[in-house]
């Protein structure tokens, strides 16, 4: 179950975030074999194969909860990849065992975040069947997810990214 932050929280959570920098080039084609390390610790290599969508979760957030749900269950047409950082105490680890459950196709480490240039988690990208990425963005929530990849497969996917400009 998720929750909406309050007022106050809101503040403190825009307060404390890094703007993407203008001008930064995206990965316009990100690679397709990623390793990092299963649920267990163990070296593995996993490719993307066809349209692919590739959700980078964090164990701390409510809100990933749910999503981790699509990484599950998977969505209609796409390849999924759930990503998340090692965590600190290392592998295994109950906390991040009792997150991803037993169903998934799921990748520990950092390689997947810097193939595809993403900070940390709520964030998801999209990669058609070119192997291109397609749409990224933050993922603010399971439906927002599969409406954006949705658009791909229907062959009109809509930037996750928007670029806010001051006001006046």
């Amino acid at each position: 179950m998720t929750r909406r932050l309050s007022a106050e929280e809101a503040a403190a959570a825009v307060a404390r975030a890094t703007p993407i920098p203008a001008g930064r080039p995206a990965p316009r084609r990100p690679r397709t074999v990623l390793t990092g390390l299963d649920l267990t610790g163990a070296p593995v290599a996993t490719r993307l194969e066809g349209p692919s969508l590739v959700l980078f979760l964090s164990t701390s957030c409510d809100g990933c909860v749910d999503l981790a749900q699509l990484v599950r269950e998977g969505t209609e047409g796409f390849d999924v990849l759930g990503v998340l950082r090692v965590p600190p105490g290392g592998l295994p680890s109950e906390e991040v065992g009792t997150f991803v459950g037993t169903e998934g196709r799921w990748l520990l480490g950092d390689d997947a975040f810097e193939a595809f240039d993403v900070n940390k988690g709520p964030f998801f990208c999209v990669v058609d069947e070119t192997g291109r990425l397609a749409v990224e963005g933050v993922a603010l929530g399971r439906d927002d997810v599969t409406e954006h990849c949705a658009r791909v497969l229907a062959g009109a996917p809509e930037p996750g990214v928007l670029r806010l400009r001051p006001e006046g």
